[in-house]
């Protein structure tokens, strides 16, 4: 060594005792109560809100299945909007045995351009983040419907909101967009509307030209084919 420098310490290391196999089975049935007095607070906050008995209320954790007719839902957890809020995949109809999901409904979760509203009572916005940044794993192709919708066309998809909606958000563009949302209102990443001339007699309804109007009230003329997904998939 030279010039005077000292010696150089190793970084020092965490020491970290290994867990016992008692003590990882306390660990486990503590967090097991933990989960278990979280979906009864969770389920508790739902029937308030929809003021109905929580006893008539049916619990569904991450990835159950739920049979609707013909038709077999998976379940996901997206709590933010609401406690206990959860969206639905659900594979294409058309084809026997498909093995991908092919339609996500979202319900308040993710909404086209937007996301549900985060300022009202039992919202939570950490929670909503998370969800969303859950449904952005899901693959491109996936059509998303929501609960309900502010833009023209009442359905998206995952490709389309991650390009431009909020499932590609960073950390401060969300913390603006809540922000945004708290004094003005539902915030929209994009919002196609559909200019008055487009709706009269002989215009053309596939080529129209739409503004697209963003949360900060920036405004650009655009077709409504240009963005669109090119694969809208089957209908259900």
């Amino acid at each position: 060594m030279g010039g005077g420098d000292g010696p150089v310490l190793p970084a020092p290391r965490l020491w970290k005792p290994k867990e016992t196999a008692a003590q990882q089975a306390v660990r486990t049935t503590a967090e097991a109560a933990a989960s278990a007095i979280r979906a009864e607070a969770e389920r508790a906050a739902v029937a308030d809100q929809a003021d109905i008995p929580a006893e008539a209320l049916t619990v569904l954790g991450e990835g159950e299945d739920v049979a609707v007719g013909r038709f077999a839902l998976r379940a996901m957890a997206t709590p933010g909007h609401t406690p206990g809020a959860l969206s639905f995949l659900l594979r294409d109809p058309s084809q026997q045995g498909a093995s991908e999901w092919r339609f996500l409904f979202s319900g308040e979760t993710l909404l086209p351009g937007s996301f549900g509203r985060i300022d009202v009572p039992g919202a939570d916005p950490a929670a909503m983040l998370r969800s969303l940044r859950k449904l952005a794993t899901l693959p491109d192709h996936v059509r998303v419907c929501p609960g309900h919708h502010y833009s023209a066309k009442p359905y998206t998809t995952i490709r389309v909101e991650r390009k431009k909606g909020y499932l590609a958000k960073s950390d401060f563009e969300w913390e603006r967009a809540t922000v945004y949302q708290k004094f003005h209102g539902t915030g929209h990443a994009y919002q196609w509307e559909e200019p008055p001339q487009s709706k009269q007699p002989g215009a053309a309804s596939g080529a129209s030209a739409l503004s697209l109007t963003s949360a900060g009230g920036a405004a650009a003329a655009a077709r409504a084919d240009d963005d669109d997904d090119s694969d809208d998939g089957p209908a259900v």
